[in-house]
């Protein structure tokens, strides 16, 4: 055989492998926490044709003789391990490092795995796990009423629950507590009739708080009962669309304490006579607006802590 095509079968060899990465790399762009590789090679079999000092002439020797080689092959993938580029996303439980690190996970046999790909969910025991069903350690879990996941510096994970949400609104803006939760019940039938935009998916408006014409975000067209001189009838109305659970109860909290008409809500003594201020403030045309809340917050007030807890949890799907 030619030598010199066999030492160009291993190049074409090489470059082959070499592509061959850099297609995965290209592949892998949008991969979470995914680091490019470098194929490494290196030369091999050098044929000495004529050693270093052989004698050329009389007087002169060869100062580094006659090697060719006669071929190169892969050694190794190298992965780069380089700070990729941070992006926003919608999910709450998405996590990037900046910097070195890993996540640990749990893999099926107890054994620990080391991952860079943040971005994860939680399972049906409220556990935090990868896309792949893998915990991540150690023993994350999210309560059903978490409305929003903080991670500190130091990796210590805090979740703020839909009581201490309400109670820190109701401290900040004076409407009593149990109102705040009475009248998001009330409004949605304990998250079970939430109002949805035109996919499907909710609004999260669950304080049915219409879009007046100064409300510049999005919005959505739905039926609803009005009532004109004590008899209910069904209209087409536009309500408010949020982002989340607690844009929401921001909104609904800035309303009701910037707005005069609703001064007397904000400055009730109890939640009681908050609801009978909101109705006569018109905020809602059914005349038993204010009996219906009344009647919900009794239902707070005389729950045990252990059903409070348990209802607590059901409006964790409403904040």
């Amino acid at each position: 055989m030619i030598r010199s095509l066999w030492i160009a079968k291993t190049g074409l060899d090489a470059q082959q492998i070499n592509m061959d990465v850099i297609a995965n790399n290209l592949a892998n762009v949008s991969t979470n926490g995914f680091k490019r590789s470098r194929a490494v090679f290196e030369d091999l079999m050098y044929q000495t044709m004529c050693q270093p000092g052989t004698q050329s002439s009389e007087q002169t020797t060869l100062p580094s003789g006659l090697q060719i080689g006669t071929c190169v092959r892969p050694v190794t993938t190298e992965r780069l391990h380089t700070q990729g580029n941070l992006s926003q996303t919608s999910n709450s439980k998405d996590i990037a490092i900046n910097g070195q690190g890993y996540f640990q996970i749990q893999m099926p046999d107890g054994t620990s795995a080391y991952t860079r790909d943040g971005a994860f969910q939680v399972d049906q025991n409220g556990q935090l796990v990868t896309n792949s069903g893998f915990p991540v350690q150690s023993g994350i879990t999210i309560p059903a009423n978490a409305t929003s996941i903080t991670v500190a510096r130091d990796g210590v994970v805090s979740v703020t629950q839909v009581g201490q949400l309400t109670q820190a609104a109701s401290q900040q803006s004076g409407i009593p507590h149990h109102l705040i939760l009475a009248q998001a019940a009330l409004e949605s039938g304990w998250g079970q009739r939430q109002i949805l935009i035109r996919d499907g998916k909710p609004s999260y408006n669950v304080f049915c708080i219409k879009a007046s014409g100064d409300w510049k975000g999005d919005t959505t067209d739905i039926m609803t009962t009005e009532y004109e001189q004590g008899e209910a009838k069904k209209v087409r109305a536009s309500f408010r669309v949020y982002n989340s659970y607690f844009e929401a109860l921001t909104d609904y909290v800035k309303l009701i304490s910037n707005n005069p008409r609703y001064a007397a809500v904000a400055n009730a003594s109890s939640a009681e006579q908050g609801a009978q201020a909101l109705q006569a403030a018109g905020h809602a045309t059914d005349p038993k607006y204010a009996q219906k809340l009344v009647g919900m917050i009794q239902q707070f007030k005389n729950m045990s802590d252990k059903v409070v807890k348990a209802y607590s949890q059901d409006l964790g799907d409403l904040f």
